[in-house]
């Protein structure tokens, strides 16, 4: 659902509202059934870390985006906020599909912090 949340090319604030509210729905659904499974299974993990964890936080984080103005995405993505979560192309992406061009969103975009090159990122 993330990847096709950031492929999209267009994102009306409209959509944005219904996406984050659909993309919650799904996270507390997926919670809830995740409490159901037998604690020898909760916890699976795929490259080191929790699949259920890091899928809620990259979701989370996507929801944070389309709630959020043009310079707080920058603002946190800089901050770190988005770090292991979503790379700089990916918060980029959205903010190209949700914010008008205008000179302010191209210089917004610019002032975001390169890639940090991380084991987690797999850019060793």
């Amino acid at each position: 659902l993330s990847m096709l949340v950031i492929a999209l090319q267009s994102i009306s604030a409209g959509s944005c509202s219904a996406i984050g509210k659909l993309m919650r729905d799904l996270m507390d659904k997926c919670n809830a059934l995740v409490e159901t499974i037998p604690a020898t299974y909760q916890g699976a993990t795929v490259g080191g870390g929790d699949v259920h964890q890091r899928a809620n936080k990259r979701l989370s984080s996507i929801c944070a985006i389309l709630d959020a103005g043009l310079t707080e995405v920058a603002e946190r993505y800089n901050a770190g906020d988005f770090d292991g979560v979503l790379r700089r192309d990916e918060v980029e992406s959205l903010m190209v599909s949700i914010f008008e061009e205008t000179e302010l969103r191209t210089k917004v975009i610019a002032s975001l912090r390169p890639e940090q090159v991380t084991k987690e990122s797999g850019n060793q």
